[in-house]
């Protein structure tokens, strides 16, 4: 998939309660990604923690889920309550005699916006590359932002750079790339069958281009996104209108909503190495 740089998502689960012969969570890892970042609470910049207190019954699934402490933003108690109850899977408690029995579990979620805040983008044309470096291992080695039309979020790369070391244990040195994954996104203030669409680049192959048409609101936020045209690998499960609506727009003095048009592309280009 791809990023825009509107906005770094965080969520991470905190040590459970230490409890001898409790329920033990399996998933741990899956609980809860970046991607599950409400919407509302991303167009409102909300962090807090999150601790809930769920009952798991002999069978290992989550019967209930109570928020024991409030994040102060409802939006993110209940998101966190949602997840347990659709994903979590347990181990359950076991009894002197080894049999499965319903217990309780006490779990901490920390939501946090990431890196840099991001700045309200502007409602004029504007377009953002990001090229990541891919090395003979097929890990992220280098990446670099350009954008034309607003700031370039440099945040993004230090933490795409971050996950790839971090899952490949060493830092790379960024010799020996293999390849390069370049994405595009393009923003128009104008509806779809009004823009002409960006011919490509020349030197690299074309994997998907994604078209979507967005309405913002006077106040900057996304009220309306949908798919239009995909080509190649994308997909309507793979469309721009998950990222575009975390992100905020600029103000306007009018009353009127803005309907515009945004495209992403990616494009895959092969180095020989001797």
């Amino acid at each position: 998939m791809f990023s825009l740089g509107l906005a770094f998502l965080a969520a991470s689960v905190a040590a459970p309660e230490a409890a001898s012969g409790g329920p033990r969570l399996l998933n741990v890892g899956e609980l809860v990604t970046a991607d599950d970042y409400p919407l509302t609470s991303l167009r409102k910049d909300e962090q807090g923690d999150v601790t809930v207190r769920v009952q798991v019954d002999e069978s290992g699934a989550v019967t209930s889920c109570k928020v024991a402490i409030s994040s102060r933003h409802a939006t993110l108690d209940e998101q966190t309550c949602s997840l347990f109850r659709s994903r979590a899977r347990f181990a359950p408690k076991r009894d002197r005699r080894g049999h499965a029995v319903s217990s309780s579990y006490t779990q901490t979620i920390h939501w946090r916006l990431a890196g840099e805040k991001s700045e309200p983008v502007p409602r004029q044309a504007w377009m953002l590359r990001t090229t990541l470096s891919v090395n003979k291992q097929g890990q992220v080695a280098e990446c670099k932002i350009e954008a034309t039309g607003l700031g370039a979020p440099t945040a993004a790369c230090a933490a795409l750079l971050a996950i790839a070391h971090a899952a490949s244990g060493t830092p790379s040195d960024g010799r020996g790339i293999a390849a390069y994954a370049i994405s595009e996104v393009y923003f128009y203030p104008v509806p779809a069958d009004r823009v002409a669409e960006p011919l490509g680049l020349s030197d690299a192959k074309e994997a998907a281009r994604q078209v979507s048409s967005v309405t913002i609101a006077p106040d900057g936020a996304v009220t309306a996104c949908l798919g239009v045209r995909y080509s190649g690998l994308a997909s309507s499960e793979q469309d721009a209108c998950r990222t575009i609506s975390a992100g905020r727009f600029m103000p306007s003095a009018t009353s009127a909503d803005l309907h515009g048009t945004v495209i992403v592309i990616m494009y895959v280009r092969v180095r020989s190495i001797s």
